[in-house]
């Protein structure tokens, strides 16, 4: 278990990931919308499409 932690920890761009989604909940928070339209291009520069549209939609769930 810890090695899947590990592994996930160290995934290349996973701060600019975090940062990506900590600003698009913030434009989020004071629009309603454009959680997408921020985080979308910036986890596209790190994940697959299909990656990146199962981490918005987990993401917007909660």
């Amino acid at each position: 278990m810890s090695d899947l932690l590990t592994e996930a920890l160290t995934y290349p761009g996973l701060g600019w990931i975090a940062l990506g989604a900590l600003i698009a909940g913030a434009v989020r928070g004071f629009s309603g919308f454009g959680t997408a339209l921020v985080f979308l291009p910036v986890a596209g520069q790190f994940l697959s499409p299909i990656w990146a549209l199962t981490v918005l939609t987990v993401m917007d769930a909660f």
